[in-house]
């Protein structure tokens, strides 16, 4: 979403985390619920051992999005609980990262008739890819990196992905995992620190790769890095062979 629209950004925002919240809210009502009535704890006992009105508590149980985090963290505690927030990414980010849009949109305009694609598509475990591929031969989990730190991190999470959908579509589906990349000097240097690890993970070079994605009709190569131009880089020369070019 563009991010020179403030007003249906705030917009989009504010509707899809209070949504959010009040799933939340739903969830922990009821799991809450069954924990007291299980402990055999009524409501104004776990109010009067906290501090706070019953009533407090019956705002919990139905589900009211208000009540702080540090109520319900006192109120888990005295259910033998834990209270824990935490957050999953299972969609796109409502303000994009121009340099990661860019790359999106320079890897759409790589793929050739017979691929299906999904953007931001879900995996099972409360997981995303950022381009789901799927032709007739294979599915293809595409992950777009602007700026990669730390490879190996990428590398597991990537495999750890590609387990994800081999749960949903069984072993006899191939998956391949791709890194998409920008040609710049630290991705380069990063490949060539880790080029062991890029050869044994990642063997696919990239102009095999992109040839498979213009033409579904191809064998796809398997795991690769395809090394996508974001702007500056658009007329660089990609890696040699020894960074899976």
């Amino acid at each position: 979403m563009p991010t020179n629209e403030p007003a249906i950004i705030r917009r989009a925002v504010i509707q899809q985390g209070d949504r959010e919240l009040r799933r939340t809210a739903f969830r922990f009502a009821e799991d809450f619920r069954e924990l007291r009535l299980r402990t055999g704890v009524s409501q104004r006992a776990v109010g009067h051992a906290i501090g706070v009105d019953p009533s407090v508590i019956t705002r919990i149980e139905r589900a009211d999005p208000t009540v702080g985090p540090a109520i319900r963290a006192r109120a888990c505690a005295v259910l033998g609980a834990d209270f824990r927030m935490q957050l999953y990414r299972e969609r796109a980010a409502l303000i994009y990262d121009a340099a990661h849009a860019r790359l999106v949109e320079r890897l759409l305009g790589l793929i050739g008739p017979g691929w299906r694609v999904n953007l931001e598509a879900p995996l099972p475990g409360r997981r995303s890819i950022d381009a789901h591929l799927e032709s007739r031969r294979c599915v293809v989990l595409g992950e777009v990196e602007s700026r990669v730190r730390r490879l190996e991190e990428i590398q597991r999470e990537l495999h750890s992905k590609r387990d994800a959908a081999i749960e949903r579509y069984g072993a006899d589906r191939r998956v391949h995992v791709l890194l998409v990349l920008p040609p710049t000097h630290r991705h380069r240097a990063l490949v060539r620190e880790h080029g062991t690890q890029v050869a044994a993970s990642f063997p696919a070079r990239s102009s095999s790769i992109k040839a498979a994605l213009a033409d579904a009709t191809l064998p796809y190569p398997g795991d690769g890095i395809l090394w996508v131009p974001g702007s500056a880089e658009a007329s660089s020369p990609s890696p040699g062979p020894t960074s899976t070019s």
